[in-house]
């Protein structure tokens, strides 16, 4: 409503979202950082301690506390680490007791999971890349095409390690790259003016740097980077399309699934809106960002540059779920048969939507087909070069 008054007592200002509150003492007791990997930066010392001595319990774990009793004799945190899926436990103060209270997935167990790790790439002038790297278990008689998946976000999304999308790909036999840093210096409001426009140029350059970084990282883990498939869903599908277009020595080919590939008319689309109505945070902050200057639309239109589009695509996409993007869709395809080149395409069934398994699982068999050609070719058409072993 904007009225300060629903957040009680003194508060001159709603809280930020990376506040975290105390629902008992209106209180902002700690601040959430933007990366994926660093811990709550607590201004109580109580959950301080409390945090602090539950590390002790859990070493080289992830330990996050998600809320507490009104008294905090109770705290209910979560334990992540490695490939583990999660865990959540009930921290009983007085008795010293910590229970496990639910497991995500225990059908799951880390033998049959493929290993995850963390890695993190510095900058001097924006906040690093953080991400994971997920690699088929096993050993097999070439190195592994690498499937680098570009953030849907544009603000700083919490990563973890189990990923049950990294985890289908890797059992096609197919590294997985999940990384992301916010654009610019910081958030996007924080952007300067005449960099918006370029946002898709940064994470182009980032994407980049993340395969050079990971290069030299994991020379023992097998990977060919002679071999990679540029992948997103929805903006990260748009993202994934203009590295294509602005670097496409690096890529073999392109995923997207439920792609914007006109931007402009996606934005002002009811495509901003979901079906239940609530606004899209990701086209409502994208779209206030890129508006608020002057911006060259048909720069960063894939369509629009539709012979820069040099590399393999598949494209998925659901039906009349938005207008803007079936009405691209026909304009893109139109264009690159104009052009002589291929274009894979897929409809997603009524399915995919509502998270039934055989959609997804119809949906992964299709792109781990794709990727298997892109890749295959690439093996078979290169020298050896850019493969790490």
């Amino acid at each position: 409503t904007g009225s300060v008054r629903e957040y009680g007592g003194d508060w001159q200002a709603p809280p930020k979202a990376t506040d975290v509150i105390d629902p008992f003492r209106q209180t902002v007791v700690g601040v959430r950082p933007a990366g994926p990997f660093a811990p709550i930066e607590w201004r109580d010392e109580d959950l301080a301690t409390v945090e602090r001595g539950l590390r002790a319990k859990f070493p080289r774990r992830t330990v996050e506390i998600l809320t507490w009793s009104e008294t905090r004799n109770r705290v209910l945190f979560r334990v992540r680490g490695g490939g583990d899926p999660g865990r959540i436990f009930v921290y009983q103060r007085p008795e010293e007791l910590v229970l496990e209270v639910l497991r995500r997935t225990p059908w799951l167990d880390a033998a049959s999971l493929h290993p995850t790790r963390a890695f993190t790439l510095a900058a001097t002038d924006r906040p690093p890349i953080s991400g994971y790297l997920t690699v088929p278990r096993g050993q097999r008689p070439e190195a592994a095409a690498v499937v680098l998946v570009f953030p849907s976000a544009l603000e700083p999304e919490p990563l973890v390690a189990f990923d049950p999308e990294a985890q289908a790909l890797a059992e096609g036999g197919f590294a997985v790259v999940r990384w992301h840093r916010p654009p610019g210096t910081g958030a996007p409001g924080e952007v300067k003016a005449g960099a918006r426009g370029m946002f898709d140029r940064e994470t182009a350059d980032d994407a980049r740097a993340v395969l050079d970084h990971l290069a030299t990282m994991v020379p023992a883990a097998g990977l060919d980077f002679r071999r990679v498939i540029a992948y997103g869903q929805g903006l990260g599908g748009y993202l994934a399309l203009r590295a294509l277009q602005l670097e496409p020595a690096r890529f073999q080919g392109g995923v997207a699934v439920n792609a914007p590939l006109e931007l402009r008319s996606w934005l002002r689309s009811p495509a901003a809106f979901t079906d239940a109505g609530a606004v899209d945070q990701t086209a409502a902050t994208l779209a206030r960002w890129l508006e608020a200057s002057p911006v060259d639309w048909r720069h960063l239109s894939v369509v629009a540059q539709s012979e820069r589009l040099t590399r393999p695509v598949l494209l998925l996409t659901e039906p009349a779920r938005s207008p803007a993007i079936d009405a691209a869709l026909v304009e893109l395809r139109a264009r690159m048969e104009q052009l002589g080149r291929s274009l894979d395409y897929a409809a997603l069934d009524a399915g995919y939507a509502e998270g039934r398994i055989p959609s997804r699982i119809a949906m992964y068999q299709k792109i781990g087909d794709f990727i298997g050609r892109q890749t295959a070719r690439a093996a078979a058409a290169g020298d050896g070069e850019g493969r790490v072993e």
